[in-house]
């Protein structure tokens, strides 16, 4: 076989073919480079938008007090949390504020209250816990023992009660003096 040579119009055309061929592949990968741009562009705005969020928070210890509070204090925060969840303040069997504790190796320590109710219904606990939580100062439930009560014979329709102890604490926050 012997190869043919091409005319200088079928040369042209070849050529012009090739040509078009490459801006296609151009303009395709234009295309993905640009929606590649869009989509690191939109990234960069939501990191910098995260990193001024964590600036903020940063700066301002929120949900850490600057010092450790009373029993009297603490007494008083749960007793009020018992009047905004409209219980009497006899339900609260025993409040037992604990030493604060060291987290970790940092500037924050950990307060714990250990909470003992009379018997209630789990209604009363969620409401009088969730009051607790609603006051924004801190306070975190961290865990929930549930025991059942003795059934009384005082109702004519029995109602489900537990005696239940809980467990909230707080941070606090005390930089190091250097």
């Amino acid at each position: 076989m012997i190869p043919q040579r091409l005319s200088v119009g079928q040369m042209f055309a070849v050529t012009l073919g090739l040509l078009f061929v490459a801006v296609l592949f151009s303009a395709y990968r234009l295309r993905q480079a640009s929606s590649s741009y869009m989509v690191a562009l939109d990234n960069l705005k939501e990191c910098r938008g995260l990193a001024t969020k964590i600036r903020e928070l940063q700066e301002q210890p929120s949900r850490a007090q600057l010092s450790p509070e009373s029993a009297a204090q603490i007494s008083q925060r749960v007793q009020a949390a018992a009047e905004a969840a409209r219980l009497p303040s006899s339900i609260i069997a025993a409040i037992d504020p604990q030493s604060p504790t060291t987290l970790a190796q940092s500037s924050y320590r950990v307060q714990s209250t250990r909470i003992a109710f009379n018997p209630l219904t789990l209604t009363q606990l969620v409401t009088i816990l969730a009051s607790l939580d609603a006051t924004g100062d801190g306070l975190v439930v961290n865990f929930i023992d549930l025991t059942p009560a003795k059934p009384t014979s005082s109702t004519a329709t029995p109602v489900e009660q537990w005696l239940p102890n809980a467990s909230v604490s707080g941070l606090i926050f005390e930089p190091t003096k250097q």
